[in-house]
């Protein structure tokens, strides 16, 4: 019998496109706690983003579960998940429809380190170990 690979390849592939886009989610994220008016452009980078981590999650959610890999799985649905959420926040926060003191507060913390972060960055070392 053949061992399916095709789910833990999925996770890999996945797992390492993710970890792509975690620098520009950090430039992402620092753009929108400056303060001041946002470009337009800010705000088609951050629905790239959005989407990007969506269409990831949505392939990893689709995929089968490969055996003995359902911890990283499920982490990396965590990460993906987090980080969608994290730039629709962040958008909300850039691009609010009232400009309030606590918006600008909020605004302003984003960007501070996350451990969903760091686990995406390291998931592709831990399936590729696998």
């Amino acid at each position: 019998m053949v061992p399916d690979t095709f789910g833990a390849v999925t996770l890999l592939v996945v797992a390492e496109r993710a970890a792509a886009l975690v620098p520009g989610f950090r430039t992402f994220l620092l753009a929108c706690s400056l303060p001041g008016d946002p470009g337009g452009s800010l705000g088609r980078e951050g629905h790239r983003l959005a989407t990007e981590f969506d269409r990831l999650h949505g392939w990893v959610a689709d995929s089968p579960v490969p055996p003995g890999l359902e911890t990283e799985r499920s982490c990396l649905l965590t990460a993906l998940s987090y980080h969608r959420m994290i730039v629709h926040d962040a958008l909300q926060l850039t691009f609010p429809k009232v400009r309030t003191p606590r918006t600008d507060e909020r605004r302003a913390a984003l960007g501070e380190p996350s451990t969903l972060t760091s686990d995406l960055l390291e998931l592709p070392a831990r399936l590729a170990r696998a």
